[in-house]
């Protein structure tokens, strides 16, 4: 997964076509997912931190780690 300006994706969607890669791209507001977002940890981990987390009744992956979350995990440290 990739993200930028959409003229940068764009542009590599076409190089990797021209090298026979499909590549496909989603429409995002943001992308919270990249390190663009860093900058905002700290703000949100404090607001989060005024929080108490029950356990989840669902299953949770995190999308920083990569592995289920568990009870024990601090969800606003990760």
């Amino acid at each position: 997964m990739l993200a930028g300006p959409a003229s940068g994706i764009r542009h590599l969607t076409r190089q990797a076509a021209a090298l026979g890669v499909t590549a496909s791209t989603l429409n995002a507001a943001h992308a919270l997912h990249t390190p663009v977002m860093a900058p905002c940890a700290a703000p949100l981990r404090s607001v989060l931190a005024q929080f108490r987390f029950g356990p989840s009744r669902l299953r949770l992956v995190s999308t920083v780690t990569a592995r289920d979350l568990t009870p024990q995990d601090d969800i606003a440290a990760i």
